[in-house]
């Protein structure tokens, strides 16, 4: 099983899936941030998925809800059904203004 290039035109999702799997689910690679941030940017809604779980727990980046927010928002609006139980379980725990910054983002995102 190969890591995924930064960069790479597409994710390799199976990938992705086996590796979050087990109780070290992150530290499989240096800078999973990197990897996914690059598939999330360009659309694809499971790297958002994954980027929104690293997010909200702080793995590997500073812990933020309202982006983590943001990317589930992007995920769910790319098909991915994956993210509609993590998306409640935070506008329990967000405020109302916070969810509308959270929203915000996600009308501001752009697929580089």
């Amino acid at each position: 099983m190969s890591i995924p290039r930064v960069g790479r035109a597409e994710p390799d999702r199976s990938w992705g899936r086996t590796q979050l799997r087990g109780k070290h689910r992150w530290a499989y690679v240096a800078q999973p941030a990197k990897c996914f941030r690059k598939s999330a940017d360009q659309g694809f809604d499971w790297a958002q998925f994954v980027l929104g779980q690293m997010y909200e727990d702080g793995l590997t980046v500073p812990k933020d809800e309202i982006e983590a927010y943001k990317w589930f928002l992007l995920a769910g609006k790319g098909g991915n059904d994956t993210p509609k139980e993590d998306i409640a379980l935070l506008e329990k725990r967000l405020t109302a203004s916070q969810r509308a910054e959270g929203q915000k983002r996600v009308r501001e995102f752009k697929k580089k």
